[in-house]
């Protein structure tokens, strides 16, 4: 991830995301923005891409954060629908192999700030 901000906070319980990512397939990395509408909810989050802001077409994903004796569980759902083109048949699986190993990455930097509280 290369950059995440908060551009608007309508309500108490929503916000709106702006993030930043690099994605990469064989050799071809691109820079990819994605604009989120997120609320948020006890023990749940759920974001809905806004694609006129975006450089994907649709797209929604669900953190839901289940507390455990000395941790937090957090399980991870999304559903993409890119507005660009992806190489031919190969191009879904690499694309998500890229964000998968983006989103391990930010959870251990998650991780580590939390472990440092």
């Amino acid at each position: 991830m290369l950059e995440s901000k908060v551009v608007a906070t309508p309500t108490p319980t929503q916000v709106r995301v702006k993030t930043r990512i690099r994605a990469c397939v064989l050799i071809h990395c691109q820079t990819l923005r994605r604009v989120e509408d997120v609320r948020e909810s006890p023990q749940r989050l759920v974001a809905v891409i806004v694609p006129e802001q975006s450089d994907f077409a649709a797209g929604r994903t669900e953190w839901r954060l289940t507390p455990q004796e000395d941790s937090v569980r957090v399980d991870y759902r999304a559903e993409l629908e890119p507005g660009f083109q992806l190489f031919p048949l190969v191009g879904p699986a690499l694309m998500k192999a890229g964000l998968e190993r983006e989103l391990r990455a930010f959870l251990g930097q998650l991780q580590a700030r939390a472990a440092s509280m």
